[in-house]
């Protein structure tokens, strides 16, 4: 997830937005048609970002899924900032 984010941080005019989100929880999973997951709790999304230069994180919140999605657990969202 670090490379991931050190990439779209670097693809980011200065003082760009992007918007992430994530299945809640702690766990990597591979779909059955070879998708990867990445799934994260509000910290470890922290501690990623904190390790990513000049990105940083604006706001998080938390969510229920919705639309395709709904009543299948929380969804972790963010906006994070280029600050270079």
């Amino acid at each position: 997830m670090y490379d991931a984010l050190s990439r779209l941080q670097q693809a980011l005019r200065p003082h760009g937005v992007i918007y992430v989100s994530f299945k809640a929880g702690t766990a990597e999973r591979i779909a059955p048609d070879g998708r990867r997951f990445t799934d994260l709790d509000e910290e470890s999304f922290r501690q990623i970002v904190q390790d990513v230069p000049k990105l940083s994180i604006i706001e998080t919140w938390v969510i229920s899924g919705e639309g395709a999605f709904r009543g299948q657990g929380e969804w972790l969202n963010a906006l994070l900032r280029n600050l270079g």
